[in-house]
């Protein structure tokens, strides 16, 4: 299991150790995501979902009240196989109780494209 906590970091909250962060650079969530879908970075799955939500608001302080606000998740991933790639499935994605990409309807998934940009998808169907 995974945790994500969001907090401001105000300067000098963040060391680097050279311990567990040996190489660091500070960039926009959708920063960070532009860089991964060009190759420069990896990004685990959860990761992303989190910097794809971050980037969706303008400003720290924004962030950090619309998180405030709402109750945390929790994500049971079920992985399917497209041609494309691996699909992280979720509740709320019509393929999730079969672990089936392919079904018609809501979605709630990352689709992972071998090679090319990833796709957070997030609707009712």
């Amino acid at each position: 299991m995974t945790w994500f906590f969001a907090a401001p970091a105000p300067a000098g909250a963040v060391v680097i150790d050279d311990g567990e962060i040996r190489e660091h650079e500070w960039m926009t969530p959708a920063g960070a995501l532009e860089r991964r879908d060009a190759g420069d970075i990896e990004i685990a799955p959860p990761t992303f979902v989190s910097l794809f939500e971050l980037s969706q608001w303008s400003s720290t302080d924004d962030a950090l009240a619309a998180v405030a606000a709402r109750t945390p998740e929790r994500f049971a991933t079920r992985i399917a196989v497209q041609a494309e790639g691996p699909v992280a499935l979720w509740h709320g994605d019509a393929g999730w109780p079969q672990g089936d990409a392919s079904a018609e309807g809501g979605r709630h998934r990352l689709a992972m494209a071998r090679g090319g940009p990833w796709r957070y998808e997030r609707h009712a169907g």
